[in-house]
């Protein structure tokens, strides 16, 4: 990561976050939020591939938090079996044999009930077929525990999320043909029909 303290006009070193050296040994993907404390979330995946994923030899999702604006990053966190696989505490995303996390933005909710929840949308590989399908992965405690939506989007691939002005959620997919779209009235948890 590079850090800037002028709007972007001079950017810092490069920090290393995390360092993967060796097969299956690499990271990548990143997301970044701040929560409303300020502390900075970044969430990532690793170890073995997407496509190569199984529940024995997974890839891996992993967070890591910075205290001090991005100088320095705590120990990654591997929280892979909260989200995905027979261990899941969703029991809809016991199905699955891979995830990762869609790079660049998390999301901090602003507004409404939910305000400062963390979000980040996640594509999950079917187990028995090449098809992903999007949920959400939310922390209501700064990223110390996390939960799962229900399926957001059905063939949904990488997804970015977006809080509208009425507190809504917006979640924008990549998928076979044009982008798809589905909206959250509950703060990310219960999806609309797409």
């Amino acid at each position: 990561a590079r850090r800037s303290t002028d709007n972007g006009r001079t950017w810092s070193e490069p920090v290393t976050i995390v360092e993967g050296q060796g097969v299956k040994k690499g990271f990548g993907d990143p997301a970044l939020v701040v929560t409303e404390k300020g502390e900075v979330i970044c969430a990532f995946a690793g170890g073995n591939g997407y496509f190569q994923s199984t529940e024995e030899d997974p890839i891996r999702l992993f967070v890591t938090r910075s205290l001090d604006g991005g100088k320095t990053w705590s120990k990654p966190e591997d929280i892979t079996f909260q989200i995905w696989g027979t261990k899941a505490l969703n029991s809809a995303c016991q199905k699955y044999r891979a995830s990762f996390f869609s790079s660049g933005n998390g999301l901090r909710l602003t507004r409404g009930a939910h305000k400062g929840r963390i979000m980040f949308a996640v594509p999950m590989l079917r187990k028995d077929e090449w098809v992903s399908d999007n949920f959400v992965v939310y922390s209501d405690d700064d990223g110390h525990s996390w939960q799962v939506s229900e399926c957001a989007f059905s063939g949904g691939d990488e997804a970015k999320l977006v809080e509208l002005v009425d507190g809504r959620v917006l979640l924008s997919t990549r998928q076979s043909g044009p982008r798809g779209y589905n909206i959250s009235e509950d703060g990310g948890v219960h999806w609309g029909t797409q």
